[in-house]
């Protein structure tokens, strides 16, 4: 069974489900996040558009949002040959099925 409260991604990087969810409303909101300091501050721009709550929810995520702004993906991809899949897996996606 998954846990809700954390997403794990590619490469082994788990982090809370409230970090991976306020980077990713940050970033449609069209704020940018980049490490300043040796990857000590976390900056997100442009700071106007920042609210109140999304002050308090930087400051409690701080470590996971760094985690995630340093964090590169594996360059294994869905269509690569070295993805390999179950011969039957909960869809079976065989030609006229």
């Amino acid at each position: 069974m998954a846990d809700s409260n954390v997403v794990h991604l590619q490469g082994g990087l788990t982090v809370p489900t409230a970090a991976f969810e306020l980077a990713l409303a940050l970033e449609r909101r069209g704020l940018k996040m980049h490490l300043e300091d040796g990857g000590q501050t976390l900056v997100v721009t442009p700071p106007e558009l920042l609210t109140t709550a999304d002050c308090a929810d930087c400051r409690r995520l701080k470590p996971h949002l760094i985690a995630l702004v340093c964090y590169t993906p594996t360059d294994v991809h869905l269509f690569d040959s070295s993805v390999r899949f179950p011969e039957h897996g909960p869809v079976d996606w065989t030609v006229g099925s």
